[in-house]
């Protein structure tokens, strides 16, 4: 018994070609597909890098301008050792101003938070990490700063004090110790914000400050004694 198989209307040459150039067609649209996608993530990587760069480069103005402060938080927590030795000798000095708190700007990490994981996939590795990096580190600076922040709140309690007993003074001595410490800390996180900036061509950019923030900063690294 032969078998015999159906021939293509205009012969087998024609059949291969519309094939082929079937098999073409679908090849040029995956490949026109593939381009559309790789472009649509390369405008979505393009903005969320620029977008990410804007919230970094005030972070990064923040953290220089906390550690431009060091100097004149070192000078008030000196003051107030002086203002705390002088209730334990019986012979309490009056601190001419309020005891104050070294002023602040606000950190802010919502870009990179919400950026989409697949954006980030789409990210050179380097790239990735260095932007993980330069947050994970600022955002440890900022839980720090906060108990900081804290930690001046509460010695602005004894603001104008006129009794202060055994609780208060150990009180006291506890909250500089706290605040120096993460004073003399604060140039420790600058080679772990400088490299990665670097890496990501970020330079800090704080903007204007506004005149009340700069004149609470002047009065703050006035002496208190």
């Amino acid at each position: 018994m032969h078998i015999h198989l159906p021939k293509p209307l205009h012969g087998w040459r024609a059949f291969v070609g519309e094939v082929a150039i079937i098999v073409l067609g679908v090849l040029i649209a995956l490949t026109a597909e593939q381009l559309v996608e790789r472009h649509r993530w390369f405008s979505e990587v393009r903005e969320t890098r620029l977008a990410a760069d804007q919230e970094l480069a005030h972070d990064l103005g923040v953290f220089e301008h906390r550690l431009g402060q060091q100097a004149c938080v070192e000078n008030r927590l000196q003051d107030l050792e002086r203002w705390l030795q002088s209730w334990r000798d019986g012979r309490p000095l009056t601190l001419k101003a309020p005891i104050g708190s070294p002023p602040a700007y606000g950190l802010h990490f919502n870009v990179w938070d919400a950026t989409a994981g697949e954006a980030r996939a789409h990210m050179e590795l380097q790239t990735k990490l260095a932007y993980a990096g330069l947050y994970d580190v600022l955002k440890n600076f900022g839980t720090q700063r906060d108990r900081e922040r804290d930690s001046w709140a509460g010695l602005s309690d004894y603001d104008q004090a006129a009794q202060l007993d055994h609780q208060d003074l150990l009180k006291i001595r506890g909250l500089i110790s706290r605040i120096r410490a993460f004073n003399n800390n604060v140039p420790g996180f600058a080679p772990y914000v400088e490299k990665p900036a670097a890496t990501l061509g970020i330079r800090s950019d704080l903007g204007p400050q506004p005149q009340a923030s700069v004149r609470a900063g002047i009065v703050f690294c006035q002496r208190l004694l």
